[in-house]
């Protein structure tokens, strides 16, 4: 993919979450523990998903694509997050539906001009089903990160 920024410890596989709002509380306190987000990132984003969903009908394998306003972020990274099993997101193109996501791409990004740049790679990654069953089926943050990578 080239220019994504993305790196090994922000990469999470075969993860277990019950919900998206389970992901959610995890992927952040870990984000915020980390220094990379603001408080009032939880917040912002949980409330974002459900006025914007993020969920994709991508073919067999769904990916969301969470993100929100670049001011709650310190970073622009990718954190990517794989699962064991399938959680339900709202639709973005049709919110009053559901996916069934396995593969959870969070964008963050602190300069507002680097989110159509990031979307447009990010879009890449969801519309190839290859790549995507690689990245499910890898069983470390370094095979998903060569994946992304080639």
């Amino acid at each position: 993919m080239g220019n994504i920024p993305l790196e090994v410890k922000n990469i999470y596989v075969k993860r277990k979450f019950s919900n998206s709002e389970e992901f959610f509380e995890i992927i952040t306190a870990k984000l915020e523990k980390e220094g990379m987000i603001n408080e009032g990132y939880y917040d912002a984003i949980t409330n974002r998903e459900k006025t914007y969903p993020t969920g994709l009908d991508t073919g067999q394998i769904k990916v969301a694509i969470p993100h929100t306003d670049c001011q709650f972020s310190n970073t622009t990274q990718l954190i990517v997050t794989t699962l064991e099993k399938p959680v339900k997101f709202k639709k973005m193109d049709d919110p009053d539906s559901e996916v069934n996501v396995s593969v959870i791409i969070l964008i963050l990004f602190d300069n507002p001009n680097k989110q159509l740049e990031l979307l447009s790679e990010i879009m890449k990654i969801v519309k190839n089903q290859e790549l995507l069953a690689g990245i499910l089926k890898a069983n470390t943050p370094e095979e998903v990160y060569q994946l992304l990578n080639q």
